[in-house]
């Protein structure tokens, strides 16, 4: 081993060594000036911080949907365009059948109405099943 590869070696194993120390200090300062602050503020007064973070993740979704629909709207054909926002209606109608029976089981069958549970379970499959027949993908 030469005297260059020696040296070559050790800078690599301290230039390593010196990313996961700023690392760690970026953690900690992103800690010390965003997170601590943020559980302050949930601590003392915890139902403003719960609107104050409601709010952000609605406008940050918000922003994703809009930009994404914008995209959607330069991009996409306007001869598609009908038929892939028809097949997204279908989607989220679809979804919220499901998820509403799937909810409303569990809320009997936590309730102890495991009989109610299962015919709420069965009605929402076979609403499932109709809106998925109505509702054809094109």
């Amino acid at each position: 081993m030469t005297k260059h590869n020696f040296i070559s070696n050790y800078i690599k194993i301290f230039s390593f060594l010196l990313k996961i120390l700023l690392l760690f200090v970026f953690c900690a300062l992103f800690a010390f000036i965003v997170v601590t602050p943020l559980w302050k503020f949930s601590v003392y007064n915890p139902s403003l911080y719960s609107l104050f973070v409601g709010l952000t993740a609605f406008l940050f979704f918000l922003f994703i949907f809009i930009k994404r629909l914008r995209s959607f709207f330069l991009i996409t054909p306007k001869d598609e365009q009908k038929i892939k926002i028809q097949n997204f209606i279908r989607s989220i109608v679809l979804f919220f059948v499901l998820a509403a029976s799937i909810i409303v089981f569990f809320l009997f069958v936590l309730e102890g109405y495991r009989f109610f549970g299962l015919l709420s379970l069965i009605a929402g499959l076979i609403l499932y099943g109709i809106a998925a027949f109505v509702y054809k993908r094109k």
